[in-house]
């Protein structure tokens, strides 16, 4: 085995990048700076050694490459541009060439004095193996169990009821190297998605993958059984698109890849949620009742901290629990504002005094549909 440092050397100008893993016809390596200057936008220019003749970057575009191949500019994507005084932009990739290599790599910021600098922490070390070994990138996810190794499983995640029962695909090996494989599933959209999770049996145990797409949320100690949801800016998709889940993956016990077949579940789709209306307790024109509980449930959907057990919103959990102010003051709970992740003080307390005001004035009519103990709680 050969061990490689991963550290970054810091010189006078641009930065050098290691090559953390090498194969048979490719390489992964990441490019680090620390940031001194508010950004809203970045490019990183890779001078290779030699000719590279493809480039995979996942969180960053290629937005330009040399004639030779040998130099290659990535760009921020539409998400991820803002970069501030203290933070570390890291940039991943997979390169692609004939043979085993281990290109010379500097990168440099565009625009930046000197081409921008990294300050390495502690080392850490990998090692090469004849087949391509475990590769973790920005914006990848690994999870991975040791050789012969079992865990406890992670979290469980139900799978979705009702509805089609998601949708199936095969799995589709591109590479296979004895110990690692190159794959994908390819799932037809037919509904407009937002957010998926994907549900896969593997015919022989898989210790890791590095996915594209996706994050390995849990697997089954034997590693036969995966869950993987998509990532935070992949949850979009419509009706006619094809969902690529292309993945690397780690098996062990020799012998070719494995067989595996996937489902997958449209998370946009709540099929738990109970929307049914209350009885018109007044028989009125208009239910009011319904209009009632709905805009209770509103404020059930937007509730921030610890949720109680009655809490009847399938698809909310507990959230910025951590919440503290000056001298450690606890400030989780409340309401989010307008949908995102903000609490405004003066926003609640007024939907908080509207809100008791109206139950004060007509406790009756919340009574009769049924709505005063939801309102109290």
């Amino acid at each position: 085995f050969l061990i490689l440092s991963l550290t970054f050397a810091l010189t006078s100008c641009d930065v050098t990048a290691p090559v953390g893993n090498h194969w048979p016809g490719g390489f992964q390596s990441e490019a680090c700076f620390d940031i001194t200057a508010d950004m809203h936008t970045w490019s990183v220019k890779l001078k290779f050694d030699q000719p590279i003749a493809t480039l995979e970057a996942f969180t960053s575009t290629i937005s330009d490459t040399s004639a030779d191949k040998t130099e290659y500019t990535l760009t921020n994507k539409a998400w991820n541009g803002e970069e501030h005084v203290g933070d570390k932009l890291c940039v991943g990739f997979i390169g692609h060439a004939t043979g085993d290599v281990t290109p010379v790599i500097t990168a440099s910021l565009v625009d930046v004095a000197g081409g921008g600098s990294f300050s390495p922490g502690p080392t850490t070390a990998t090692t090469r193996r004849t087949q391509p070994t475990q590769h973790t990138q920005q914006g990848q996810t690994t999870a991975s169990l040791a050789p012969g190794q079992t865990t406890t499983p992670g979290p469980t995640m139900a799978m979705p009821s009702g509805g089609d029962g998601g949708v199936s695909s095969s799995l589709t090996i591109s590479q296979d190297w004895g110990q690692r494989f190159e794959a994908s599933f390819n799932f037809p959209v037919t509904q407009d998605i937002e957010g998926w999770m994907a549900n896969i049996t593997f015919s022989k145990p898989v210790e890791q993958m590095d996915i594209v797409v996706g994050e390995a949320y849990t697997h089954s100690a034997d590693g036969l059984n995966w869950i993987v949801v998509n990532k935070q800016d992949r949850p979009f998709y419509k009706a006619g698109d094809t969902i690529q889940m292309k993945f690397f993956g780690n098996f062990n016990g020799g012998g070719s890849a494995p067989d595996g077949v996937a489902v997958l579940y449209n998370l946009g789709v709540d099929r738990n949620f109970n929307c049914d209306c209350p009885a018109n307790s007044a028989t009125s024109k208009y239910n009011y009742d319904c209009l009632l509980k709905d805009s209770i449930e509103f404020y059930a959907i937007q509730r921030s901290g610890k949720l109680p057990d009655n809490n009847v919103i399938t698809w909310r959990g507990d959230s910025a629990v951590d919440d503290h102010g000056d001298g450690g003051v606890d400030l989780s709970g409340g309401w989010y504002d307008a949908g995102d992740h903000v609490k405004f003080n003066f926003p609640m307390a007024y939907s908080t005094v509207i809100l008791n005001w109206g139950y004060l004035e007509y406790k009756d009519a919340y009574d009769a549909a049924g709505q005063s103990d939801w309102l109290l709680d």
